[in-house]
C-alpha cells in the first residue's frame, strides 16, 4: 500500500512549492495536497483537495479521502496573517486567525493519527513572531507561539510519531507580501534577500527526510542557521540571510 504526505496550505506559495518538491522528490510517494481552493494544476501523484481546516466538515474530508491509508508525512502550512495590532484586533479576527493556524493542526492531527505509521514526521510551521512581537499582526503572532506548545504536546502524546517545528524564514508569497504591504515603513528590507519558495521547499524536504529523529523532535529549525546549509542546500543558491536593512529584526 501507498503512503502518504499531507501538506495543508498546498494552492499556492510555500505550501505548492513543497507538494511540487515531494512529488519531484519521492515518485513513490502519493502527496495529499490540501487547500480552501485548488488550483488548476497537475502533478505526479499530487491529489488535491479542496476543504477548509478551519472547520471540522473540512477535517472530516480529508480524513475520508484519507479512509485507513497510511500517512509518512503531516505538513501543516495553512496559516492566516490577520493583519491587525492589539488595539485593532476584533474578536472575529483572532477566533478566525486561531481556528486555522492552532485549531487544525492540532485536530487534524488527532483526526489523522491513526493514519500515522510508525517513525511518521509532523511538521508544524512556525515563526520567529512566535518568539518576538512582529508589529501589526498581533492575533498571527499569539497562535504561532501555540505551535511552540503544540510540538511538545504531540512528541508527548504520539509515542513513535516525530514533531518538528520549522522557522521557514521571509519567503516570497502572498503572506508575505500582505504583512510587507502593511509594514514596510517600520521594516525595510533587502527584497533581494527574501527566500524563494522552491529553496524553502528542499530544507523542508531536508527535515522530513533527513533530519536525524532526536534533533528532529528538539530543534527549533531556523532556514537561517547556517550550521545545516551544507546539508540541504541546492548548488548555487545564496546562502539564507535575514533581509533585514534596518537594526530591527524579527
Amino acid at each position: 500500500m501507498a503512503e502518504w504526505a499531507v501538506v495543508t496550505g498546498a494552492s499556492r506559495g510555500l505550501g505548492l512549492a513543497l507538494a511540487q518538491r515531494l512529488s519531484q522528490d519521492f515518485p513513490s510517494l502519493q502527496v495529499l495536497a490540501i487547500a480552501r481552493t485548488v488550483p488548476p494544476l497537475s502533478l505526479p501523484n499530487v491529489h488535491f483537495l479542496a476543504a477548509d481546516l478551519a472547520t471540522e466538515a473540512g477535517r472530516t474530508a480529508v480524513s475520508g479521502f484519507l479512509g485507513s491509508q497510511a500517512v509518512r508525512y503531516l505538513v501543516h502550512n495553512a496559516g492566516l496573517l490577520g493583519p491587525a495590532g492589539f488595539s485593532s484586533t476584533s474578536l472575529s479576527a483572532f477566533q478566525a486567525t486561531l481556528a486555522l493556524n492552532v485549531e487544525a493542526p492540532f485536530f487534524l492531527t488527532q483526526v489523522l493519527a491513526a493514519n500515522l505509521v510508525p517513525a511518521a514526521r509532523i511538521l508544524l510551521m512556525g515563526s520567529k513572531a512566535g518568539e518576538v512581537y512582529m508589529l501589526g499582526v498581533a492575533s498571527y503572532c499569539i497562535s504561532k507561539a501555540g505551535l511552540c506548545m503544540l510540538r511538545q504536546v504531540l512528541n508527548e502524546e504520539l509515542k513513535g510519531v516525530d514533531t518538528a517545528i520549522v522557522m521557514p524564514g521571509i519567503a516570497e508569497t502572498e503572506m508575505f507580501r500582505a504583512w510587507y504591504d502593511l509594514m514596510q515603513e517600520k521594516h525595510t528590507l533587502d527584497l533581494g534577500k527574501v527566500l524563494k519558495t522552491d529553496v524553502v521547499a528542499c530544507f523542508l524536504v531536508y527535515l522530513l527526510r533527513n533530519a536525524p529523529a532526536e534533533a528532529y523532535r528538539t530543534t527549533v529549525w531556523d532556514i537561517y542557521e547556517p550550521k545545516h546549509h551544507h546539508l540541504w542546500l541546492p548548488q548555487g543558491s545564496p546562502t539564507p540571510e535575514l533581509p533585514f536593512i534596518s537594526s530591527e529584526k524579527l
